[in-house]
Parts: structure tokens; C-alpha cells; sequence
């Protein structure tokens, strides 16, 4: 496995640091974007340290040669640390890449906080946030993205269950559709069909 070494960053911070040693230094503009939503919707210091910390997971994997398919590191990630999954899932996420030859202890610890991620805005980057205007693209946006994200996390959960022999399953499609229903009317509506309606018709 390829070690990363840690260079004088001009950062000194946690994430300065680790970013020198991963080569993530391009990662700064993009994290600086998404936080202050330059591009398309803003996203909180605890999502975007979850971002980095995928990152961090991206190149050990890549590094042990693990197949990064669509979806799998973020799944990977999201059962090493959410503490309400079951133990035993998470002792098996640990020991896939611990057969990997990845020291899963150590890139834990290496896992930046999201207090961690706006002490490196505010003081090493010197970044502030403009007060937020809602729109509807940009909610759709963040809707969209959550349902990518889902799906991602599905295919993956499926595709390790047919290749362990634990789901007979060929080649497959995983769909989510959000919908909204109204209660007043009944409808049943597409979420991104009602955001470009501008409302249920019951209320137009």
C-alpha cells in the first residue's frame, strides 16, 4: 500500500495537513463552494467533513487496489461511523478493508469533526458565508442529490448481497422516486413535478 507522507502544508490545521499528505490540496475550492453555495446549494461544515473524510477512505481504497465502484465508498463510510447500525456490520465493513491491507484504526483517527471543518473555513481559509437566498432550483438540487445518494447506497447494499450468495439477483436497476402527497386533495404528486407546478392545483 503506498504511504502518504506528510509535507509542510502552508495549512497547519488537521485538514492542511492531511490534505498535503493525500494530495487533496484541489479539494479546498470545491469544499469552499459547496459550503458557501457558489455553484448550486449550500451544504453544512458536517456534511462537507463527511465529504473530506470520503475522501480520505477514496485514496486508502484506491491505494489497496478495492474496486471503487459507483456508491461503495460512500456506503463503506456511512457504516463505519453511524453509530446506530449493528456492530456486527460494522466489524464486517472493518474487516473488508482490513483484508485490504488498510489500517482502518489509524484512518479513523484521521477522520476530521465538523467543528474541525469550520475552524479551517473561518481561520485558515478566512472564508465567510453570505446570508442564504432560497430558490427553488436550488432545493431541487438538494433533492436530487439526496435521491442519487440513495440510490447509490441501495445498488451497492444489493450488489454485495448477490456477489456474498446472499440474494440470487441477475443484473438490476435501482429507481427512487420521492412523492408528495397532499393532504388537503389527496394528490399524489412527482416532488420535482409539484416544485415545477409551483404547488398542488388545489391551491391555484
Amino acid at each position: 500500500m503506498t504511504q502518504h507522507n506528510q509535507p509542510e502544508s502552508t495549512c497547519t490545521c488537521k485538514i492542511g495537513t492531511l490534505a498535503d499528505a493525500y494530495e487533496l490540496d484541489s479539494l479546498y475550492e470545491e469544499l469552499v463552494a459547496r459550503w458557501t453555495g457558489a455553484h448550486s446549494e449550500e451544504e453544512s461544515v458536517r456534511t462537507l467533513a463527511d465529504r473530506f473524510n470520503q475522501r480520505l477512505l477514496r485514496a486508502e481504497m484506491r491505494d489497496a487496489n478495492i474496486e471503487l465502484v459507483e456508491g461503495r465508498v460512500e456506503n463503506l463510510y456511512e457504516l463505519l461511523t453511524d453509530e446506530d447500525r449493528l456492530e456486527a456490520v460494522r466489524l464486517e465493513a472493518q474487516s473488508t478493508l482490513e483484508r485490504n491491507g488498510i489500517d482502518v484504526d489509524r484512518l479513523q483517527n484521521q477522520f476530521v469533526s465538523h467543528q474541525t471543518m469550520y475552524r479551517h473555513f473561518r481561520n485558515c481559509l478566512d472564508v465567510e458565508k453570505e446570508r442564504n437566498v432560497l430558490t427553488t432550483e436550488k432545493e431541487r438540487d438538494r433533492i436530487h442529490s439526496i435521491q442519487h445518494r440513495a440510490e447509490s447506497v441501495v445498488d451497492d447494499s444489493v450488489a454485495r448481497l448477490r456477489d456474498g450468495g446472499k440474494l440470487d439477483i441477475d443484473e438490476f436497476e435501482v429507481l427512487i422516486n420521492f412523492r408528495i402527497s397532499c393532504e388537503h386533495c389527496g394528490t399524489l404528486h412527482d416532488v420535482t413535478d409539484l416544485l415545477e407546478a409551483g404547488g398542488c392545483d388545489c391551491q391555484m
